[in-house]
């Protein structure tokens, strides 16, 4: 787990492409243990959960 500031009302968009995960490899996102979507603005305190697909067979 890494913690990471932005600024107040950063969308969700802004952390996945500074971790380098795209659109496509997003799995599930969650903000505050539940579900969201790219742009949901975030606030302070606010915590969000990224998984990327996962690939095989």
């Amino acid at each position: 787990m890494a913690q990471r500031n932005y600024p107040v009302n950063s969308p969700c968009r802004l952390v996945l492409q500074e971790v380098y995960i795209t659109e496509e490899e997003l799995g599930v996102l969650m903000a505050n243990n539940r579900h969201t979507s790219l742009d949901q603005e975030l606030h302070a305190e606010d915590s969000i959960s990224i998984f990327s697909l996962v690939g095989g067979g």
